[in-house]
Parts: structure tokens; sequence; C-alpha cells
């Protein structure tokens, strides 16, 4: 599945990318920031892939301009309470630091409250990550009171996606200022999503959700464009 979103691409990973996604796990750039700071061996990734490749978690290559910056992500969906956890990272420094998360996190926040229907999203971040809590807090992020958390290295932060925060009309204003289409949304269905139940499942959600799209086939697949 490939989504085109606010003029930018996220990519559903496959299993031949996942070779690159460990590379980038592996600098010591993203190493350090992540609550799992071991060398990735190509079989762990492997095991990992596998485990993450189903219909409760969502992992997408971020693409900008041709080139792939980053990784972003929400796993461990419990659909009965409509929850799940955020992650980003960027493989690039220079990429625009803050910008390029800043749309990724705008157009999947629109994704997964328009389309998903998730309702509440969690981050666990490293105390020692500021810039990662500064981009959190751009997406009304608050930290849990009561998470058992006081002994660990991360704080558990909790959002409404798709809420009217604080980023909402700020942030949406700079990017199109910028030369993101916001309010643009395809979604490309490719044969790798129906490998398992997820294309299926997938498609349900598009078409039972509020977003009202044109359907197309092509090369077989359907594509679903926002009218």
């Amino acid at each position: 599945m490939k989504i085109e979103i606010n003029g930018l691409v996220v990519e559903r990973l496959k299993e031949k990318d996942i070779e690159l996604v460990r590379q980038w796990r592996n600098s010591d750039a993203i190493r350090k920031n992540m609550l799992y700071q071991k060398i990735i061996t190509p079989e762990e990734q492997l095991e990992w892939f596998r485990s993450i490749n189903n219909f409760n978690n969502f992992y997408f290559i971020l693409e900008y301009k041709g080139r792939r910056v980053g990784l972003i992500n929400v796993k461990d969906v419990n659909w009965e309470e409509r929850s799940g956890e955020a992650g980003i990272f960027m493989k690039e420094r220079d990429l625009s630091a803050l910008l390029i998360p800043v749309v990724g996190t705008v157009a999947i926040n629109e994704l997964i409250s328009s389309v998903f229907g998730i309702k509440k999203l969690y981050a666990k971040v490293r105390k020692d990550n500021k810039a990662m809590q500064r981009l959190n807090a751009l997406f009304g992020y608050k930290k849990v009171p009561d998470a058992d958390t006081a002994d660990k290295e991360y704080d558990l932060y909790v959002t409404t996606p798709g809420a009217k925060t604080g980023y909402s009309y700020k942030w949406i204003k700079l990017i199109s200022s910028m030369g993101f289409e916001t309010g643009s949304l395809k979604i490309v269905m490719e044969a790798e999503d129906y490998e398992n139940d997820f294309g299926e499942k997938m498609e349900q959600l598009i078409k039972t959700c509020d977003i009202p799209f044109t359907v197309e086939k092509v090369n077989g697949f359907n594509v679903y464009t926002r009218k």
C-alpha cells in the first residue's frame, strides 16, 4: 500500500526494504534515541518484520521528493479501544530536521483518525530525547501522569489524533505556504497487501470511513482518491 498525502508519499514497509531500515536503525544518531539500543542483526530484523506484518501494525517509509527519508509507524493497534502506539525516526538530519517529521505526522494523524478511526495514540519517549518531546508537544501529546515509568528510561505520552490541538491551524497553514498540498489523499493498494488479510481489512476500512473516495483500477488493484 502506498499513500500520497500532503505532498509526501508513505509506503507500507515491505520485506525487500527491511535491510535498508535496519541500516538506518543501527546508525548511532538514531539508535541513541531508541528504547532498544543494541545493534540489530539481519536475522533479528527479519523475525521482527514477520511479527509486525499484519493488520495491527502499520509501518511506513516516508518519501520526500523521491528520497526515502525515514520511518513512521502506528503499532500494537487495539481495534476495540481504537488505540495504538506511534513512532517516527528520520534517517537524515539535513532534511528539514523539524519540517518533514511535522508534515509526516500531520499526514499520518489525518489518515489514522479519518480512515482508521484511531481515537487515542500513545508514545514512549526517552527522558533524554528533548527533540522528540518537543515534536510530540506540537501534536497535543501529554505525559500520562499515572504511568509506571519512574524507574524506566522513557515517559509515556498520549494524544487524540485529529483533535483540534495547537498544531492544527498553525502547522497546516505553515506547510501549505511551503508548497505542501494539504488535503490531498490517494491510497494505492498493492500485491503485497494481499499476501495475508491486510488488503481485505484495509479496503473495508476505506469503504466504511467518512471520507468520500473515487475508485479506479490500476494494474489490477484499487486506487482510492479523496473526492
